[in-house]
């Protein structure tokens, strides 16, 4: 549960804009917020998923009632398909998470010891997977995902360095090199 003073620092907007939009998710989904001491208005962990799903399609370029309209058509779509929108959404959020660890801490191939942190990434994934519903696929696709995000930095570091850059052979390259340190340290949890 959050306060909406909490939410300020973890979404990056104002006290008025989490206020504004947990009003109008509460006007459309129920378990959005309680009413907590004092009459202050707490956010759930359902709150909390939607409100960085509605900030993922503003930043994007939505407008607020055009992004609260997605979600609405998102959990309609998720509850027809009998999927669970909350994995869906929680995810995301892993993936955005597993990201943004590569984006600050791996600059380069080889700039911190690779068995290790593709050690931690490994981990990671495995201990986020046994989160869900069915771990396995969110396993693999969470791999899928962090591979992709390897490949990014091996090209970008390959073109910096090379002037010419056979990318078919630095992509396999980075894959090989990502899979044998993956395979090695799979679970170690």
């Amino acid at each position: 549960m959050y306060s909406l003073k909490d939410l300020e620092d973890l979404l990056g907007q104002s006290y008025e804009q989490i206020r504004n939009r947990v009003n109008e998710l509460s006007n459309r989904f129920e378990g959005i917020s309680e009413t907590g001491k004092r009459n202050k208005t707490i956010v759930t962990e359902k709150g909390l998923t939607l409100l960085r799903q509605l900030k993922e399609y503003e930043d994007s370029g939505l407008s607020l009632e055009t992004g609260l309209d997605k979600i609405e058509g998102d959990l309609d779509t998720t509850e027809e398909e009998g999927g669970n929108f909350m994995d869906t959404s929680q995810l995301e959020i892993v993936k955005t998470f597993l990201t943004k660890i590569f984006q600050e801490n791996y600059d380069e191939p080889g700039s911190m010891d690779d068995l290790m942190f593709i050690s931690l990434i490994s981990g990671s994934i495995h201990k986020y997977s046994e989160l869900f519903e069915e771990p396995e696929e969110v396993e693999q696709e969470l791999y899928e995902h962090t591979l992709s995000e390897y490949i990014k930095v091996w090209l970008r570091i390959a073109h910096e360095k090379e002037e010419e850059v056979n990318e078919k052979a630095e992509r396999q390259e980075a894959i090989s090199h990502y899979e044998s340190y993956y395979k090695e340290n799979e679970s170690p949890w």
